[in-house]
């Protein structure tokens, strides 16, 4: 007996190998069992088996491998398995098998193997499932979810080495314990959420979610454990569905119609409802934790009441959004500490509920309406009204028709089309000119019709040009060549309709070349008032069929060419968006739903308002070219989207809070209302900084509105609309510099300043250092306003920026020419007065008033 005890002996400090701490566990181990009588004053083990364990622990074959029991093998402490693994003692069995706490030899930490049971070690099935737990399992890397490394196989039996954790599962935990402190319990029940969440990101069902699968390491950190019946979520279907613990299964699972990612949720909330109790929930019973527990957060029962909700489509719709609604804490920092990019759900439910007190938002309202004011006010005196602009485009119309009529007889016309633009040389000064066209045939070839489009080569076409006060600048027809000759024209008829002196005429040569055939040609020189002007006609057997009145002969004055540099950024930031939203699709990455609601409302407002301003579009020979355009606008938006929000959701997700939750439905959150009342407020701020900037050019052409918005309603309306767009598009592709620049630099100033140079350089890097400042002062409140107070903050802003600027504002909102100023004034108090209902939350303006007075 003493010989095989000291046998005994030595092979135990041959195996632990001179680790002390290891020798005493043991010794500690087989005292206990000692003390419970299993073994009395016998040995262990027999010189036999000593023998057995010395060769199998040096890594020689043996003739029989280790005894097993019911649930799996037994293994003695100090055995070496694989030639790596020492076992240092049993951590637990269950169903699926017992799992031991092991030495890595090699690498020298702990670890955790876990063996089949006996009765499952033939079964193909059950050791291919055994394999397909590592391969699913070492998808998830997440510090909430225990990591499995490989499967190994050794003396017959296959393993599974997996991390070991320190602690025990959370089943024994509350058995011991009872329930949970509410902020541990919080704590502990966000850190599972996150590991569910990291397992739902890579595709995967748990499916087997209890107490008795969740480890608490020695911290109390929770672990996510057992991927044993983890599966691909679109490959559970027929008996498989119904694999599972049945306590833990949810409704539609037990039933076996279907089990996704919020089957899990319900598990979840099972979960959720022993850790804040200490007791095992009862669905049917309906009671609530606050039942069991007092004094719980109301919080925390509507969490798991939305999670044991028997039909899933009103559960939620991931692991993230229950942790975002646990109370406390903040899960956009525990994921990004995490090292994990938050998902869209995770995001949308983040954050804080956002709402304004009622004098606070009605103080926003009262300074968005202020500066509209403002606006109007300082556009005044920027804006081209000082034209005096008192012949409606009604009656400039009316009167290029008598011109025409006048200057030769015509069959009545079949199509017209009329409008303002601005012309002249850049920089400088340049006039707003009105613009008549008739032909005999559709003027919709090539283009929306303008004085150019399409070109007069069909006999018949006819138009004018005429200055805000109706004078004659260009008149030009496409004659027939059958023409009947006829007497010479009278010129100073022409001369008089441009506002000249026929008898202050000198007489000068031709330059310019008609835009149409004439076999005659004239020019003549005037000495006016407001400087030299120069005169020129032809005509075609007699009649007229051009004339040009102004400071050059010949078409209208082009703008002078500029820097390319521009579009050179430009086309560099739409290449690097198309190939950016080409890699996030495809290793997964980007929010594709948001981009297709993008993309969605970019199409509808590109088409609706295109349609508005310029009816022709609907046409065959305009529909395919405006089909195009739609399409061209449309993939632009969609691909910065994608471009963008990956890399924005990384690195400030807090950008995205409110604008995800527009994005999934919910246009009256209360943070919505906030950020987009502020919105309106900072576009306000915007309009009145690139005023101030405008008054400093120093020139009479400083108003930068389209020319077009004087052709009506209709068309300013659609202006609007097509605005709504490209604040989205002009936002998203403004926000990618910063982003892509503090991917580089690392740094969220130096984004900043890459994005303001990047903006200097789009907006033509204005020579005037005045002007230059107003720009890069413009870019930096632009941007700071982008990320401190998110993305649809900034959407909102760039939009009513576009609403005010983009209009001819002025106090005189009854003249002819305020209508897109009334759209803009209109639209802007719409966004304003929509972040004002939002931003209340549901309460009523005057309630506190009404409960003041009634209580007095």
């Amino acid at each position: 007996m003493a010989r095989e005890v000291a046998h005994r002996g030595a092979f135990l400090d041959q195996v632990c190998a001179g680790d002390a701490a290891l020798r005493a566990e043991v010794d500690a181990m087989l005292a206990a069992h000692r003390g419970a009588g299993r073994f009395g004053d016998a040995p262990l083990v027999s010189s036999e088996d000593l023998r057995r364990l010395e060769r199998e622990s040096s890594g020689l074959p043996t003739r029989e491998g280790p005894p097993s029991g019911p649930q799996g093998p037994a293994f003695l402490p100090g055995t070496v398995l694989a030639r790596r693994y020492r076992i240092v003692a049993p951590l637990g069995r269950g169903g699926m098998g017992v799992v031991y706490r092991a030495d890595d030899l090699k690498l020298g930490q702990p670890v955790a193997l876990k063996f089949l049971p006996a009765a499952l070690r033939r079964d193909d099935d059950r050791r291919k499932r055994l394999r397909d737990e590592v391969k699913l399992a070492r998808l998830v890397a997440h510090p909430n979810v225990c990591r499995v490394w490989d499967v190994v196989e050794s003396g017959g039996h296959e393993f599974l080495a997996m991390e070991y954790v320190d602690g025990e599962d959370l089943a024994s935990l509350l058995r011991r314990i009872g329930r949970l402190p509410q902020d541990r319990a919080v704590r502990m029940g966000r850190e599972l959420c996150a590991g569910l969440g990291a397992v739902h990101d890579q595709g995967l069902l748990h499916r087997d979610l209890k107490p008795a699968n969740v480890m608490v390491d020695g911290r109390g950190r929770v672990r996510l454990a057992d991927f044993g019946l983890a599966a691909v979520a679109e490959h559970v279907a027929g008996a498989d569905i119904r694999s599972g613990t049945p306590a833990y299964m949810s409704p539609e699972q037990r039933e076996g119609r279907e089990v996704t990612v919020r089957s899990d949720v319900y598990a979840l909330g099972l979960v959720l409802y022993e850790i804040f109790t200490g007791q095992p929930a009862r669905p049917e019973e309906h009671r609530t934790p606050s039942s069991q527990v007092r004094d719980l957060d109301p919080v925390i029962d509507r969490v798991i009441e939305r999670c044991l909700e028997p039909d899933p489509a009103l559960r939620p719709s991931s692991a993230l959004s229950v942790a975002a609604a646990l109370p406390g804490g903040d899960p956009l920092a525990a994921a990004l500490a995490a090292g994990e990019t938050p998902s869209p759900e995770l995001v949308a439910a983040a954050g804080e509920k956002g709402g304004l007190r009622t004098p606070v938002a009605l103080a926003c309202l009262a300074a968005v309406v202020a500066g509209i004011a403002l606006v109007a006010w300082v556009a005044d005196r920027v804006s081209p009204f000082y034209l005096d602009l008192d012949k409606p485009r009604e009656v400039l119309a009316y009167e290029a028709e008598r011109i025409l009529a006048d200057l030769a007889t015509a069959p009545p016309a079949a199509d017209h089309a009329y409008g303002f633009v601005r012309e002249g040389k850049t920089p400088g000064p340049r006039r707003l000119v009105f613009w008549y066209r008739q032909s005999p045939s559709s003027l919709a070839e090539g283009g929306p019709p303008s004085f150019t489009v399409p070109p007069p080569t069909v006999p018949g076409m006819a138009g004018v040009r005429l200055d805000a006060h109706g004078a004659l600048i260009e008149y030009i027809r496409a004659p027939a060549p059958d023409q009947t000759p006829s007497g010479p024209p009278d010129w100073p008829a022409l001369l008089r309709r441009a506002g000249l002196d026929p008898t202050a005429a000198r007489a000068a040569t031709p330059a310019a070349t008609p835009p149409v055939f004439g076999d005659e040609r004239h020019a003549w020189d005037f000495d006016v008032a407001g400087g030299p002007v120069h005169a020129e006609a032809a005509s075609w057997r007699g009649r007229p069929v051009w004339f040009h009145a102004g400071a050059g002969a010949g078409a209208p004055a082009a703008g002078t060419a500029g820097s390319r540099l521009p579009d050179y950024v430009n086309l560099a930031l739409v290449a690097v968006a198309i190939g950016l939203a080409y890699h996030h699709l495809r290793i997964g990455r980007g929010d594709r739903d948001g981009a297709r609601r993008i993309a969605l409302f970019a199409m509808s407002c590109y088409a609706a308002g295109n349609l508005l301003q310029e009816p022709r579009w609907i046409e065959w020979p305009l529909l395919w070219r405006g089909l195009g355009d739609i399409a061209i606008m449309t993939l632009g938006g969609w691909s910065a989207y994608l471009a963008l929000e990956p890399l924005v959701r990384r690195r400030w997700p807090d950008t995205l809070v409110s604008w995800t939750r527009l994005l999934r439905g919910r246009p009256l959150d209360p943070l919505v209302g906030r950020h987009l009342l502020f919105g309106a407020l900072g576009g306000v701020a915007l309009t009145l900084l690139g005023l101030s900037g405008q008054l400093l050019r120093g020139s009479a052409d400083r108003y930068q509105a389209a020319a077009s918005l004087l052709n009506g309603g209709r068309p300013a309306f659609g202006a609007t609309i097509v605005d709504c767009a490209n604040g989205v598009w002009t936002t998203l592709f403004f926000l990618m510099v910063p982003a892509l620049s503090r991917q580089l630099l690392r740094r969220t100033w130096a984004a900043v300043v890459v994005g303001i140079a990047v903006f200097w350089v789009l907006s033509g890097s204005p020579s005037n250092p005045a002007v230059a400042t107003i720009g890069a002062l413009w870019a930096g409140l632009y941007l700071g306003f982008l990320i401190r107070l998110g993305l649809l903050a900034g959407v909102a802003a760039f939009a009513v920026f576009l609403f005010l600027r983009d209009v001819l504002m002025t106090t005189h909102l009854g003249a002819w020419y305020a209508d897109s100023a009334v759209f803009g004034i209109l639209a802007t108090l719409a966004v304003a007065a929509w972040g004002f209902k939002a931003a209340l939350g549901g309460r009523q303006l005057f309630s506190h008033a009404r409960r003041g007075s009634g209580e007095a």
